[in-house]
């Protein structure tokens, strides 16, 4: 019988995924699956070697030479109570401090982290078949000697596994495979058995500190009454720490939405925090994917206090449709559960869309506050174009130009100046044909081909002087 020792090298926590796995097949018995081979997602040998065990020189399995071996390496593992390596302990105390999971919480989500990483272990547990909820808590009793009790609550819609977004929310108590039941934030393995000490830089992937705002609560005089209001409103329920402050703002693509999130920000002193769009690997986050992250972001943020979140593009989270990800397709438990979701957030969010008619009303009545953004009138669009060109050199004349162009974002203004800045050209001329060909470039690019200026060349000043009337005017 040979058995191959540099599984360790490939991938974390081999000898406690092995010890798992063992436990699976041989104390419940997923061992009878085992060898029927095909019916598995990888042929028999596969998981045997994955698990170090395996004689695989004729393809053909010895199923009683296999199983004692199974046995044999089980009660070695027994014996060597294998732990966490020292820097995944490490990490794991660091999210610790910023959710503060109990021991059994702690097992479950190293369980399910390493079933998403170690092939042995998913392969095992895949030989369960389809497993209620109530049976999976059964195997993890099982599998990670702990109380059912513990596990059924550690499951619960209640418990901080689910509610902080690290596990998906369980639908329904029919009978699915483990993978559906522990289905693990993506990317939250990397943070588990990441080498980074800072677990918090880590977690930028889900929500990261927003710059603050160079806009003032006067540059949106054209909203004052309602920008007043939430001003005040998040500023009280911040300080009291109020539960369920939830703003939304909706309009046309340019007009200031997220600004507004950052000069509330800035005006109240706290750290912005934006739900990320792309994860490490620079993909697109789904809309489930980012309401975890939501999730996870209001429960660390509301142990470090002095926090707002804003989440943009939310047409995915709360539309109507009946298509999209499972997870939040109508029916009266989805809803009930982003419901309080929304009633209970610690943290005050404001949620951002360009098409409220996309949102499902049953969301709207939950917001606590509903403010419409058009395009903000030329004088204000002029003062904000001087407050981002400030230290830029370009002409009083140009800036008052370009503020007639309606369907620039102050988004879009700020990115192209922090171009024109990093050039260093100190002529106006230049600068000016520097931000006009930029902002042209970004506005053919939405589609919009009216030109960026209208020309006055060719219009005539009226002179009263010049008049020579027959009769008194």
């Amino acid at each position: 019988m040979t058995v191959i020792d540099n599984n360790t090298l490939l991938y974390p926590c081999s000898d406690l995924a092995e010890l798992w796995s063992l436990r699976i097949l041989v104390h419940l018995k997923g061992w009878k699956k085992l060898f029927r081979g095909s019916e598995l997602g990888m042929p028999t040998e596969d998981i045997l070697e994955s698990l170090n065990i395996g004689e695989l020189t004729s393809g053909q399995v010895d199923t009683q030479a296999c199983l004692l071996a199974m046995k044999r390496r089980l009660l070695e593992l027994e014996r060597a109570k294998p732990t966490l390596p020292d820097d995944i302990k490490h990490n794991l105390s660091r999210i610790n401090e910023l959710i503060e999971l109990n021991a059994t919480e702690q097992k479950i989500l190293v369980f399910a982290a390493l079933y998403n990483n170690h092939p042995g272990l998913e392969e095992a547990a895949d030989t369960l078949g389809r497993l209620t909820i109530d049976a999976i808590a059964k195997v993890l009793s099982k599998v990670l000697c702990l109380p059912k009790k513990e596990v059924q609550q550690s499951l619960s819609e209640a418990g901080l596994l689910i509610t902080t977004g690290l596990l998906g929310r369980v639908r329904s108590n029919r009978a699915e495979l483990m993978q559906n039941r522990l289905e693990l934030l993506d990317g939250f393995s990397d943070v588990l058995f990441g080498d980074d000490s800072d677990v918090m830089r880590m977690l930028q992937e889900y929500f990261v500190e927003m710059p603050g705002s160079e806009l003032t609560p006067a540059d949106y005089a054209h909203v004052q009454p309602s920008f007043d209001i939430i001003s005040r409103y998040v500023g009280s329920t911040s300080h009291r720490k109020h539960i369920g402050t939830n703003i939304l703002l909706y309009g046309p693509p340019g007009t200031g939405k997220t600004e507004f999130a950052r000069t509330l920000a800035e005006e109240h002193g706290l750290k912005l925090y934006e739900i990320g769009y792309m994860d490490n690997e620079n993909d697109a986050m789904g809309s489930s994917r980012r309401f975890s992250a939501y999730q996870l972001s209001q429960h660390v943020l509301s142990r470090q206090g002095n926090a707002l979140i804003v989440f943009d593009e939310i047409e995915d989270v709360f539309s109507d449709s009946d298509a999209g990800p499972a997870w939040r397709r109508r029916s009266s438990t989805s809803k009930a559960w982003i419901n309080r979701t929304l009633e209970n957030n610690p943290v005050p969010a404001i949620w951002i869309t360009n098409d409220i008619d996309q949102i499902d009303p049953a969301y709207l009545r939950r917001f606590s506050c509903v403010v419409e953004l058009d395009v903000p009138p030329r004088k204000v669009r002029e003062r904000i174009l001087r407050q981002y060109l400030s230290d830029i050199p370009v002409s009083d004349q140009w800036i008052a130009r370009l503020s007639e162009n309606a369907a620039l974002s102050p988004a879009e203004v700020e990115m192209r100046a922090s171009i024109v800045r990093a050039l260093g050209d100190r002529e106006p001329a230049e600068n000016e044909t520097h931000l006009g060909r930029l902002f042209e470039n970004t506005l053919r690019a939405r589609g919009i081909s009216e030109p960026l200026m209208v020309s006055h060349e060719d219009s005539v000043t009226y002179r009263l002087d010049a008049l020579n009337p027959d009769h008194d005017l």
